[in-house]
């Protein structure tokens, strides 16, 4: 109990993971690793060439940076061996992979524009006004505010696309659209178009890239990540048995291989995303092939080792209820 506590009694263990799952973790960790540092040096390299050149091509470079930054709080995880609480970060880098997918899919000068005065609008300190729409002159004046903010930070065609976002202040939801919702809204507010969703995005980006991606499916990977996300399977986490408390040891393997195989599959999306949009400006296209079937032939290998190691572990001390003592 945290009452009788006592400096250095108390020591959380990292390993609950066997030296077999601890070798197949750091195997994993090399893989991602090195996939990572391929992956800075060349956004790194395509930034340092294109920067302050298009408003796509910096908004590419600072999802990159983000999806990255996830990948190494994934990477943590791994090492632990708690592949189940990386699920819920590799939801994460699935959305911001399949937002760079869908804004360099087309107009993605505009989209891009989209991304930037989304995080504006909703970080702006006169929201409040235009969300209320209360006083005509103070809506007025919010506006040339906001439109002030804009023209400083940024380049004229980001000011015509922030322009005509504001003639519709009072058609859209800007406080609680995201950019890409923001986007299908004003971009065919004619048509009365429903602002698209990350779900049906999903499956846009799915069928442009190739229809046969069966890890974005919407249906059984989305839905199943989400459900981490909400705690929908805590229900299988503990119960009660003899008047005793369990706990599930989580440092499983339950879900390893939907973990590597979606980073790897996602990084592989966002290289595509990027040669598709840019080509060689990104990098070149035998290097970039070369290093997607390395990224298979790793991962093949790393599936066929888990399999194995499933096999010879049983997985019953991995599946097994902690008792809370």
């Amino acid at each position: 109990m945290i009452e009788d506590y006592e400096p250095n009694k108390y020591e959380y263990s990292y390993k609950r993971c066997s030296d077999r799952q601890m070798s197949w973790q750091k195997k994993v960790i090399d893989l991602l690793g090195a996939m990572s540092e391929s992956i800075v040096k060349r956004t790194s390299a395509f930034n340092i060439a294109n920067h302050d050149r298009s408003v796509d091509k910096d908004v590419s470079v600072v999802i990159m940076s983000d999806w990255l930054k996830f990948l190494d709080s994934v990477m943590l995880l791994i090492s632990l061996g708690k592949f189940d609480t990386s699920l819920v970060l590799v939801r994460t880098m699935l959305e911001l992979s399949i937002q760079l997918s869908y804004m360099l899919l087309e107009d993605k000068e505009t989209r891009a524009a989209y991304y930037i005065i989304s995080h504006i609008i909703k970080n702006h300190k006169t929201l409040q006004l235009l969300k209320e729409q209360k006083n005509k002159d103070n809506i007025m004046d919010a506006k040339l505010e906001l439109l002030n903010d804009i023209k400083t930070a940024h380049n004229d065609f980001i000011v015509d696309v922030a322009k005509r976002i504001l003639e519709h202040i009072g058609e859209i939801s800007e406080e609680k659209s995201s950019w890409f919702a923001l986007y299908s809204k004003v971009e065919t507010i004619d048509k009365n178009q429903k602002a698209i969703s990350i779900s049906s995005m999903i499956g846009i980006v799915a069928e442009a890239r190739n229809p046969e991606k069966g890890f974005l499916n919407t249906n059984i990977v989305y839905d199943y990540f989400s459900r981490f996300a909400h705690g929908y399977f805590a229900l299988n986490n503990s119960y009660i048995k003899n008047n005793q408390q369990y706990f599930k040891a989580y440092e499983c393997l339950d879900n390893a291989d939907m973990v590597i195989i979606m980073i790897v599959k996602l990084a592989e999306l966002n290289f595509i995303s990027l040669y598709s949009a840019y080509e060689d400006e990104y990098g070149d296209k035998y290097e970039l092939g070369k290093e997607i079937d390395i990224l298979e032939i790793r991962l093949g290998s790393l599936l066929n080792d888990l399999k194995e190691l499933k096999q010879l572990e049983g997985n019953n001390d991995k599946n097994k209820m902690i008792c809370d003592e």
